[in-house]
């Protein structure tokens, strides 16, 4: 899904907004070709701009589909190196 984004030949819209445990998110509706089919996927994006969590779905008669949630520990703090 991503790699599609980043080479423009996926389609983005706003799709409204939902919770995802108590987080609230911004959902987006994601379309992209993929060998023939046309695939389908959904992404729940926190104010925060953290995902929490994604859904595929393939369009191309084959049923195949998966969904992640992701939940972050506020007490772990990640320190990134500095070049």
């Amino acid at each position: 899904m991503y790699s599609a984004i980043e080479a423009g030949i996926a389609t983005v819209e706003r799709g409204g907004r939902d919770n995802v445990g108590t987080s609230e998110a911004t959902v987006y509706n994601v379309t992209w070709p993929q060998g023939g089919a046309t695939i389908h996927g959904r992404e729940w994006v926190g104010s925060d701009g953290l995902l929490y969590k994604a859904e595929v779905e393939n369009g191309g008669g084959i049923v195949a589909g998966s969904v992640v949630a992701y939940e972050y520990d506020d007490g772990i703090a990640i320190d990134v190196p500095s070049d």
